[in-house]
């Protein structure tokens, strides 16, 4: 059985949030943390990268429609 301790959740964290539609814009931001649903897990990130079809997205020339986060 998993643990339901949450004291070391952070409510907070910094997110790169996708602001400008049609340009290639982000911006870092401090966003609520949220909590994990049933059957689901909190992952504490140290790194992140781009690739094409986010680059795509950005600039409006993804093919749609396109299932994102799949790294």
């Amino acid at each position: 059985m998993a643990s339901t301790d949450d004291s070391n959740m952070p409510k907070t964290h910094t997110a790169c949030v996708y602001n400008k539609p049609g340009s290639c814009s982000v911006a870092i931001r401090e966003v609520e943390t949220p909590d994990p649903g049933p059957g689901e897990v909190l992952v504490r990130l140290t790194h992140s990268g781009v690739c094409h079809s986010d680059y795509g997205v950005m600039m409006n020339t993804a093919s749609v429609p396109l299932t994102s986060n799949y790294e």
